[in-house]
């Protein structure tokens, strides 16, 4: 425990570093375009609306990921969002099973990744007047010709293969297939099928609308 204890520290360190993080006010910091709250516990970042239709396997990607199957795209990039998770106290899950583990992993989608669990709020302006959604209220599913389960997402902060962050090299940040190089997974029902999820669009704003995306960890609750 204590080794994997230093292990996440250096990273923490390293990561803080790689992605240029600026501390503005106490508990407050800076990285790029994404603002970091330790208060609150949550980070916050710009994106744009992507799609308005059509299927998906992503929720968000970086500008250079899988755009053409992605409701959202930012241009914050995933190390960047993992050093803020560090910084609100996350541990990268896949660091002591999946350290090194960058090969090949038979039926990937049937895994249901382990990790912290995230809310993602996403936030616009229309005629003047915020518009406040889940990211799952962007979404629907065609098997239950619903909405998205709300929050079903875990944070499992990628994996690292011969010195690479994973999620850096293939730009997935949010996925609703298992995908293990994502920065955050979904973990209900049909992770495993890229023929259900689709836009909304009956809740998401025109193409190209610039958005606000944010990560928050929810407090636990206590029994």
């Amino acid at each position: 425990m204590r080794c994997l204890c230093v292990v996440v520290f250096q990273l923490l360190a390293a990561s803080l570093q790689a992605a240029g993080a600026e501390q503005v006010a106490p508990g407050i910091f800076r990285i790029g375009e994404l603002t970091v709250n330790q208060k609150e516990r949550l980070i916050t970042f710009p994106a744009k609306l992507n799609m308005t239709n059509g299927l998906l396997e992503y929720a968000l990607v970086h500008k250079d990921g899988k755009v053409h199957e992605s409701v959202l795209v930012c241009e914050t990039k995933p190390h960047e969002i993992h050093a803020a998770m560090l910084l609100l106290g996350t541990a990268p899950t896949n660091l002591a099973e999946n350290a090194e583990a960058g090969g090949q992993i038979e039926h990937p989608a049937d895994i249901v990744p382990k990790g912290m669990p995230v809310e993602i709020l996403v936030s616009w302006r229309t005629g003047g007047k915020v518009v406040r959604q889940p990211l799952a209220a962007l979404i629907f599913n065609k098997k239950t010709k619903a909405e998205m389960e709300a929050q079903p997402w875990v944070y499992n902060g990628s994996r690292f293969s011969q010195g690479r962050f994973l999620a850096e090299l293939s730009g997935s940040i949010v996925s609703f297939i298992t995908d293990l190089d994502a920065l955050v997974n979904n973990t209900s029902a049909g992770h495993n099928d890229d023929t259900i999820w689709e836009v909304n669009p009956r809740t998401v704003p025109p193409q190209g609308t610039r958005v606000d995306v944010s990560f928050r960890i929810p407090v636990a609750k206590k029994h």
